[in-house]
Parts: C-alpha cells; structure tokens; sequence
C-alpha cells in the first residue's frame, strides 16, 4: 500500500538514477574500448602479472593519489571484467588475483596497498570460496581494520593528502565487512559442531581460540559506532533535518576539517556505518534497535544519501520491513517491502543499468516477505507487485518461505569450546526466530475461515457462526478477541521516526458483538484506479518506443 508522496519519491528516485546510469554508461564504454585492446592471456600463478592488471594497478594508485574519483569509479567498474578475462577459473592455478608480494613493487603507497586487498579478499570469498582458509579470514580482517582506521586517521588527523572514494566502492567495502563478519561467526558455529566437513578441522578450530579478535561482535560494533562518531555524519544529517540543502554541502577542499560536513567520502563512510549497524542488530534479532539506528535518517526525502547507491536502497528497506514484520507492524512492513518492490518496476522501466544489481534472489526474497505480510495481515497491494509475486510463486509452505527469505541470524558470542551441545546452540538464534514466526501463524490459522464466514453478515449470531467454525460460543469469544488482537497494530504516520505511530485496526473486516450478535462492518477495497494501469502501459509504451528506435 504506497501513498501518493510514496510515489513521487520513488519516481524523483528514479529519474535521478537513471541520468547517473547515463554517466556510469560513458565511462563503461570508456572502459571496454581501454581493456578491450589487450589480448587474453590466462595468469600463471606467482607469475608477473598480465599488462592490462599492470596498468589497472598503475593507474588505481595514481588516480586515487590525485583524487580523481570518476577515474577511480571507472577502474572499479572494470574490475570485474578483468577478473573474468584473467582469473576467471574456480579452480587450480590462476583462480586468484596476483598475491600482495606479487604487486609489491606496483602498489608503493599504503592506500593504494589496503583497496587493492579489499578487491583481492571479495574476489577470494566470493569466487574462491572451495579454496578459503584460515589464513584468508584473518588477513581479510586485519585489512578491513587497516582499512577503517586509515579513514579514521585521515578525518581525525587531516593533512594535505585528502583519502577520496566514490560511494559504490565506500558501500561495498562496509556491506562486504559485515558479511564476512556474519559469514565467519557462521563458520565458527558449524566448524565447532561438526556439521561441516572441514580439512584439518582441530587445526582451524585451534586457529580460532589462538585468535579471538577475529571479527569479534564486540569489535566490529566498535568500529561502526567509531565511524558514525568521527565522521560526524549525525551533524550532517541534523542540518538536512533543518531544512539545509544536501547539495548546498559540496566538498571543500580548503577546508581544515575532514568529516561529513566538507568531504562525501566521509560522508558516506558514516552513512554507510549506520546502515551497517542496522543490518547487524538485525541480525542479532533485535529489531527495535535496528529502527532506532536509522531513526536519524531522512528516509522520506528524494534526495536521500541512500538512492545514490542501489545495494544501500536496498538493504535499508529490506532490513525495515523485515524489523516491521517481526514487530507485528504488517502495515508498514508492507509499505516498505511494496516500495523498494515499485522502485525496481520503474527503475527496469527506465532502463537503468543498475537494476543488475537487485539480484533475482533478493527480488524473491522481498516477495515472500511482502507475500507472508499480507496473508497474516490481508491488505490489497499494487497490481504489479502482485503479478511479480506470481512470477515465482513463493513455497507452500510458509516457514519454508521464512527460512529462504529471512536474514542470516547467527550467536555473537565467542565459541564456548569446552560446551559439549555445541549444534543447538549453533542453531539457537535462527530457530528462536523461526519459532517466534511459527507462533504467530498458530495463532492466527483459523482466522482466515473465520473472516470468510464474516464477509458474508452483516450480522449473525454467535451460535450459528460456532457451528460454522465447529467450536463452543466461549471458544468462538477467544477467536473473535484474538481477531481484534491481531489486527490491533501500531502503524506509522507522517512522523520522521520509523519507531513513531499509532494503534489502529488494520483489519479487512471490522465486527462488534452487542446482545450475543456479531455486527460486521466489511472494509471493501476502494475502486481500482484506472489512471494509473494507463500511465504504467504508456510507460512500457514509450519505453518499447525507444528501444526499437535505437
């Protein structure tokens, strides 16, 4: 259920977007036409790198060194396209990018050195992982700490040299930080139960006790907490809360300051720490947290930090409606899976390239989500979201549907490696959700034949619809009363935090009971619009139009 303001955000969103995908095209191009040039040569292991990763490597140094982000933005982009000419092998020789003693003599400069392992890690976790070690985890984290405490020092300690990093790299290096963080406690879990068949399981198990820092819950939330405070990214947004004009804050190089005020690549490092944050809380199952996190956030602005970068639109909606949904405030977590659903339907609409990157799995996901929302909270959606989530229809079985589409829960704390029930506490924080959403279908399964008995009065008395639901009056009561109950929700108004609201009855059918009668009130559907079916197939229209014009 999305608002007109709701939709004039996500179409302000849109457009936005789709002019930075114009941008984003030319320098690809740019880019092919550079890389395209050189010929594939498969990488030897140990040996000297090809050409093409040489001047990669060159040319990321230099233009970081300068502070050309554009230049920056555009041997990023082009990384992948290395990575598929000249290590594209998921096994043997020459899986991986060149080892750091191998481009020792290219990267000279520290900054250059800490990007160039982040890439080097991602590709390892995430093309290599049959190869992963404990040695990999552990270089990873000590770079991601070299990594925050650079940027750290740079805006406590400004000097001439100003650290720049476009927002799709800032989000990345943040988002791909938490999930080896989530990826390594799971790890730890299955590699102490057994559960996983491990090479030299006592030897890694050893590894982690002699190394307990590693990507340590307590640590890690540190280093977000640090981010958000040094950045300064609260008084940033404090003065956009105010009325100031984003983009009346460019960055000013004179400035003696190096925080969130004056820099984006400060800005965005503390922007992104949040989001972080409230990824982590909801993985650790504490969902008012999690809200409370963004609470600082102008979420309802077209000129959000979060639209400049997909993954960061994303996780933000995914993450509140999810927290929404575990609070049993259906309303709103249908309202925030619905719009990041009709965000992507007009962002494919415009042809923006960086839809790619909102994964087939993370579209099923939200619709599940939105799927399992509606049928414990029936509320009429968007024909469109409704058509996506008939594309693939989500399984019958709705814990099943939980299970795929919920966050990776795992226990923050540190192995206990003398507990002997080391499995169930493994599974512990997952089951604990998993239980709490089975509750809450337990409790509402017989709702749903009870409200379709009820469409169909105006009034009927309490015997007769005890003997439609084959049950005692006294029982009926407490079905009655657990239907209230149920659709008795908090829902949020126009006020900026997403912890605010008030109870309303969300309910598609209202009752009272006066004299042993049921009296039924049935909230219809308002009138399909059709303006909005027209607009959306000019819009395809138009779109087909210049497709085949070009």
């Amino acid at each position: 259920m999305i608002t007109d303001h709701d939709r004039e955000l996500i179409e302000s969103a849109a457009v936005y977007n789709a002019k930075a995908g114009v941008l984003g095209s030319r320098l690809r191009a740019f880019s092919e036409e550079a890389s395209d040039s050189d010929e594939d040569q498969p990488y030897s292991r140990g040996g000297q790198p090809p050409e093409a990763v040489r001047k990669f490597l060159t040319d990321l140094q230099n233009s970081v060194l300068f502070g050309n982000v554009q230049a920056v933005l555009r041997l990023y982009e082009n990384h992948p396209k290395l990575t598929d000419r000249y290590f594209k092998s998921t096994s043997g020789p020459g899986q991986r990018w060149p080892d750091v003693t191998v481009v020792g003599e290219i990267l000279t400069e520290k900054v250059a050195m800490l990007l160039y392992r982040d890439l080097y890690y991602r590709h390892v976790f995430d093309k290599c992982q049959t190869s992963v070690k404990f040695e990999d985890r552990k270089e990873s984290w000590d770079n991601y700490c070299g990594v925050f405490d650079y940027v750290m020092e740079q805006i406590e300690n400004p000097g001439s040299f100003r650290f720049h990093l476009p927002a799709l790299w800032i989000w990345d290096i943040m988002d791909e930080f938490i999930y080896q963080f989530s990826s390594y406690r799971l790890h730890v879990g299955n590699l102490m139960s057994g559960s996983k068949q491990t090479p030299n399981r006592e030897l890694e198990i050893k590894s982690v006790k002699d190394n307990p820092d590693i990507f340590a819950t307590h640590i890690v939330l540190r280093y977000l907490h640090r981010m958000i405070r040094v950045s300064r990214i609260h008084d940033y947004l404090q003065l956009v809360r105010d009325g100031s004009d984003p983009d009346a804050l460019p960055e000013d190089p004179s400035a003696d300051n190096y925080d969130a005020l004056t820099s984006e690549t400060a800005r965005y490092f503390g922007y992104f720490a949040i989001m972080q944050l409230m990824r982590v809380h909801t993985m650790l199952g504490d969902y008012w947290l999690a809200l409370k996190t963004v609470e600082v956030l102008e979420t309802r602005s077209p000129k959000a930090l979060f639209y400049k970068v997909l993954g960061c639109h994303i996780s933000l909606f995914y993450q509140t409606g999810f927290s929404y949904m575990m609070m049993r405030r259906y309303q709103d977590a249908i309202r925030a899976f619905s719009s990041l659903l009709q965000y992507r339907n007009t962002t494919r609409s415009f042809g923006q390239h960086g839809t790619a990157q909102f994964s087939e799995k993370k579209q099923e996901q939200i619709a599940y989500l939105l799927h399992l929302c509606t049928k414990l909270c029936p509320t009429p959606v968007d024909d469109s979201l409704q058509a996506l989530v008939r594309e693939k229809p989500p399984p019958e079985d709705s814990e099943v549907a939980f299970t795929v589409s919920a966050p990776k829960f795992f226990n923050p704390a540190a192995p206990d490696f003398d507990m002997s029930d080391v499995d169930s506490r493994r599974s512990e924080p997952a089951n604990r959700q998993k239980n709490l959403f089975r509750r809450e279908l337990q409790e509402q399964s017989l709702l749903p034949q009870l409200r379709s008995y009820l469409r169909l009065y105006t009034a009927i008395p309490l015997k007769k619809l005890a003997s439609f639901q084959e049950v005692d009056e006294r029982t009926l009561q407490e079905m009655l009363m657990c239907g209230k109950h149920k659709t008795w929700q908090m829902e949020r108004g126009s006020e900026p935090s997403p912890l605010s609201g008030a109870f309303k009855s969300c309910g598609d059918v209202e009752f009272q009971i006066e004299n042993d009668v049921v009296h039924v009130t049935t909230q219809r559907q308002s009138g399909r619009k059709y303006a909005e079916t027209f607009l959306r197939n000019i819009q395809k229209l138009e779109t087909l139009l210049v497709r085949l014009q070009n």
